[in-house]
């Protein structure tokens, strides 16, 4: 069995993997029960092998650092990265005394965005057909009252 996360890099300088664990214990590299995948570099694919279970819960630790999240701009600078990924279908546990126990607001806040527009998407396409065959009506009629003058 497997599990995997993967660590997209664009607009970062780097990422390097430190450190990765299942239930406590490092996990050395590779492609075996009871080692760690570490693959491609766009996304980075960390994957966790460990042998067939049933009916019971795992804790799967990645340590890494990245550099270059930091955008700079006029208006201030602000770290850019997505430290929890945004779809997930797992719950995300924070050991006691992280500083992170939820996405960023930035984040959250993105996501809730993006989630609002794709909900709107239909009603704005909807709009645009009504809005361009009306105008095309329009056209279709004033050619046929310059044609009759």
């Amino acid at each position: 069995m497997y599990v995997f996360r993967e660590l997209a890099i664009e607009r970062l300088d780097s990422l390097m993997v430190l450190e990765v664990s299942m239930d406590g214990a490092p996990l050395p590299e590779g492609a075996g029960v009871g080692q760690a995948e570490i693959a491609g570099a766009d996304p980075v694919r960390v994957t966790w092998h460990f042998a067939p279970t049933s009916d019971s819960t795992h804790t799967f630790i990645l340590r890494y650092r990245v550099q270059g999240a930091i955008e700079t701009s006029p208006e201030g600078d602000r770290l850019r990265w997505f430290a929890i990924p945004p779809d997930h279908g797992y719950p995300i546990a924070f050991p006691s005394g992280s500083l992170v126990s939820a996405p960023p607001e930035w984040q959250a806040r993105e996501q809730r965005i993006v989630a609002n527009a794709l909900q709107a998407l239909p009603f704005g396409l909807g709009a645009a057909v009504l809005t361009l065959f009306s105008g095309l009506m329009a056209v279709i009629a004033a050619a046929r009252s310059f044609r009759r003058e």
